[in-house]
Order: C-alpha cells, then sequence, then structure tokens
C-alpha cells in the first residue's frame, strides 16, 4: 500500500510533508537568491589589474589577447581566466582601458594584414558592384560587422559588472557550446545545400553580429557565434572561417577606433609592444584557425569547443567556492 494512503498515517502525513516543504522553499529562495547574486557579482579586486612591468611581460600579454581575437575563445575571457586562477595580473576592458585598446589596435592590424587578399576581394566587388566568385560579400560583412558593434558599443558600461569568475565561467561555457552547435551545423551543411546558395546571406548576417554583440560580455566570443551563424548558412568550414574572421576585424578594428581616446590619455611605452605581441598573436591565431578548418574541419571546432567549456567549468567552479 502507498505511503500517503496507509490508513496507520492518515492525511496529516501529507498536510505535515507539504507543510515543511513550503517552509524550506519560503526560506531558503530568499538566501538562493542572494547567494546567487553575490556569486555573480564582481568583487574587487577579484584579478591583479595592474599593468605588467617589463617589455617582455607586456609582449607576452599582447601574444595571448591576439590569439584570443584570432581564435573563438573570447579574448576578455581569456584575459580574466587564466589570471584569475594562476593570480597573475590582468588586461581587463574596465580595469585599464588604454591597454585594452592597444591591445585591439595591434590585433586588427594583424587580421587585417592576414586577411588582406580576402579584404581587396570584398572591395573589388563593392567596387564592382558584383562579388568576386567565392569571394566575401561586402553587403553580407557589413550586415554583420555594423550592428555587432554598435551593441557591444551599448553593452560596454554594463559588461564590466559580468567581471566576476562565476559569470565569466558560465559565458565561456556558452561559448564552447556554440561551437558544438556550429559544428554540427557544418556537418549537417556538408550533405545540404544553404539558404544563400554557398554565400552567407545578408539577413543571415545580420542575424549573427546581433548575437556576436553580446560578446561584449566578457567569456563570450564574437568570433565563436559569427561562425556558428556562417555555419548554419551552410557554407564550407575554410569560407565560414573566412568570414567570421573578417567580420570579427571589422569589429575589433571599430571598438579600437572607439578606444583611441583612451589609448591617447593613457598612453606608455610599453603598450607599443603589446599592441605588437598582439598583431603577431592574432596574425598566428587566424592562421591557426583557418588552416585547422580548411584539414580538419569535423575535429577542429570540437577541441576547441571542448577547451572553451573545460575552462570555463573550472572558472566557474572556483568561482562559486571562493565566495
Amino acid at each position: 500500500m502507498l505511503l500517503w494512503g496507509s490508513p496507520l498515517l492518515g492525511a496529516q502525513w501529507v498536510a505535515a510533508v507539504h507543510s515543511s516543504l513550503g517552509v524550506i522553499y519560503k526560506l531558503g529562495r530568499p538566501m538562493v537568491v542572494r547567494y546567487l547574486r553575490g556569486v555573480f557579482t564582481p568583487v574587487l579586486p577579484q584579478v591583479a589589474t595592474a599593468q605588467p612591468p617589463g617589455t617582455v611581460r607586456a609582449a607576452v600579454e599582447g601574444v595571448l589577447s591576439g590569439l584570443g581575437q584570432g581564435l573563438p575563445v573570447s579574448a576578455a575571457g581569456q584575459s580574466f581566466a587564466w589570471p584569475y586562477l594562476l593570480g597573475r595580473p590582468a588586461i581587463l576592458p574596465a580595469a585599464d582601458p588604454a591597454a585594452w585598446a592597444a591591445a585591439l589596435l595591434g590585433a586588427a592590424v594583424g587580421l587585417a594584414a592576414l586577411l588582406r587578399a580576402d579584404w581587396s576581394a570584398a572591395w573589388r566587388g563593392l567596387r564592382h558592384r558584383r562579388p568576386e566568385a567565392g569571394g566575401p560579400e561586402a553587403l553580407a560583412l557589413a550586415a554583420a560587422i555594423v550592428p555587432c558593434w554598435l551593441l557591444q558599443l551599448r553593452l560596454g558600461a554594463w559588461a564590466a559588472q559580468f567581471e566576476a569568475a562565476a559569470g565569466v565561467g558560465l559565458l565561456l561555457v556558452v561559448t564552447g557550446q556554440a561551437l558544438q552547435v556550429g559544428e554540427r551545423w557544418g556537418r549537417l551543411g556538408s550533405r545540404t545545400p544553404g539558404p544563400g546558395g554557398g554565400r552567407m546571406p545578408p539577413w543571415l548576417a545580420l542575424l549573427g553580429g546581433l548575437a556576436a554583440g553580446f560578446a561584449a560580455l566578457p567569456g563570450l566570443s564574437a568570433l565563436a557565434v559569427l561562425l556558428a551563424a556562417a555555419l548554419y548558412g551552410r557554407l564550407s568550414a575554410e569560407r565560414a572561417g573566412r568570414f567570421a574572421l573578417m567580420a570579427a576585424t571589422g569589429v575589433i578594428a571599430l571598438q579600437a577606433l572607439t578606444g583611441l581616446p583612451a589609448l591617447a590619455a593613457g598612453f606608455r611605452p610599453s603598450l607599443v609592444v603589446l599592441a605588437a605581441g598582439a598583431a603577431v598573436g592574432a596574425v598566428a591565431g587566424g592562421w591557426l584557425l583557418q588552416s585547422v578548418l580548411r584539414a580538419a574541419a569535423q575535429r577542429a571546432l570540437p577541441v576547441v569547443a571542448s577547451y572553451c567549456t573545460a575552462l570555463g567549468a573550472l572558472v566557474l567552479m572556483f568561482g562559486v567556492f571562493q565566495r
């Protein structure tokens, strides 16, 4: 016989259980809400934000920042996660705007140099009002770049509220999942034609740019979102990677231009080394992404996705337990 139907217990047992659950929910819910608000609220200083001393350290930080821009792993997320875990100085957008603007400027120059042939093809297609065969389409690029940059500009001040370990870790996990979804779309696209007939449709580029705009939050990668959108459009892995890198380059360049006043106000010689390191890192990251997508697209994205998910889970765990 079921417990709540036993004649020895009657209805009072059921009422007691319901009453206890109600009391636990009533008392526990505010405690859980307060704890989660504390976990996802930055407490300064969570990460040391002093400028790395010396030329060598600035170069290393620049290369790491550039790699985060050329690979779909979130530059801001990497700039937070590893310094947080290792207890070393970090370059964060809200903490050191001049250094962050220098890193953005260097990464934009590096990626533009890497993709100069593709940018030239896009410009020729725009001038002749007819995209070259196999080349990027300027309209789709503009549809992705402009809304992404505007939304990131709008969310810039708000994003500083997410510079907490739990928040960054959670968004890194989201980046990993976006890459996993993009990889599945890429496998599907290898078997079925896309909505754009092999080209990135402007409407899909616009939606991808809007979604990528939320990458102003540290931990979410605009490059990963744009790559997933291009793979959803059934572009080949190589063309999807090229489109995502070009769109990300445009957004980074506009962000760097926006940050020029902060760079001029806080300029110091080490920022030149930092920008040069970011350029080298961005070239290396973009070249590596293009190479692995060209050679082993079905294996490359799951590896990067697993890295982002594992790093995000680790940072999230530390952020929760250190509260």
